[in-house]
């Protein structure tokens, strides 16, 4: 089991990946920036992709 964050773990992937702590912090990151992390974070998983978020936060992530 590793821990890393989304930048470092760009170009690289494993079988499981768990995003953690998306929540409305996330926002006050610019568009492309945010996209572009969402991007990394949610294209490494090899075969299961967990993703956890607030509640608060479960209809911003829909748009993207």
């Amino acid at each position: 089991i590793g821990c890393s964050t989304i930048k470092s773990f760009k170009g690289l992937e494993s079988n499981v990946v768990i995003v953690t702590e998306l929540d409305e912090t996330i926002h006050s990151r610019p568009e492309n920036v945010l996209v572009n992390e969402l991007y990394v974070g949610l294209s490494r998983a090899k075969n299961h992709l967990i993703v956890m978020r607030s509640e608060k936060f479960r209809d911003d992530l829909l748009p993207v």
